[in-house]
């Protein structure tokens, strides 16, 4: 499967009013520059899909926010960020709003499904695996964390995302979710395991 690199204008646009609602206009400001995308300080992309950026700037965003706050200061700060991304598409996407009041499917059946389209999103092969409890998602073709060297698992973004994904859309109160394994610690694939916790 050829990989896709790129993410439409509404889900960069999410990612940075994320980070502006967490660090303020100020420390979104600092972000973007130091990500080498000042450009997006005074014209942010559309809340449109109508309009593709390369993927790299989510994570040269990401990665930013790393160095300027610290690695061990930063895990918090950027799972929340993926949460709150999550919170915006649902506020700014149709299907992702439709999906979130949908009665028809149980909240399980609904994170089966957007790990389904994240994998479609990202391009990659699927690989998870379900039980009652919660999910796995293996992804060895992680581009956040391409070419980092760190100690602690790194994608915590991603984390936020799915927790964020639970949340918002799936209807779980508790979830949760852990990088177990990540490509910036020298493993195979990075590893994302989630906990529905109800």
């Amino acid at each position: 499967m050829e990989e896709k690199d790129d993410l439409t204008s509404l889900t960069l646009r999410v990612v940075i009013d994320s980070y502006e609602n967490i660090l303020g206009i100020r420390g979104k400001n600092s972000v973007l520059n130091f990500a080498k995308l000042g450009k997006f300080i005074d014209s942010p992309p559309d809340y449109t899909e109508d309009e593709m950026f390369p993927q790299e700037y989510a994570d040269r965003i990401i990665r930013s926010s790393s160095v300027i706050i610290g690695e061990s200061g930063t895990k918090a700060i950027i799972v929340r960020a993926g949460r709150d991304t999550m919170k915006h598409i649902v506020i700014n996407n149709e299907a992702a709003k439709m999906l979130s009041e949908s009665q028809d499917m149980t909240p399980r059946d609904k994170m089966k499904a957007l790990l389904n389209i994240y994998a479609m999103e990202i391009n990659r092969p699927p690989d998870f695996e379900f039980s009652d409890e919660g999910a796995v998602f293996h992804n060895p073709g992680c581009t956040l964390c391409d070419g980092v060297k760190t100690e602690k698992p790194f994608c915590n973004f991603t984390s936020g995302v799915f927790e964020g994904m639970g949340i918002f859309i799936a209807g779980f109160d508790n979830i949760r979710c852990e990088e177990t394994l990540c490509k910036a610690k020298g493993d195979n694939e990075c590893r994302f395991d989630i906990i529905y916790g109800g």
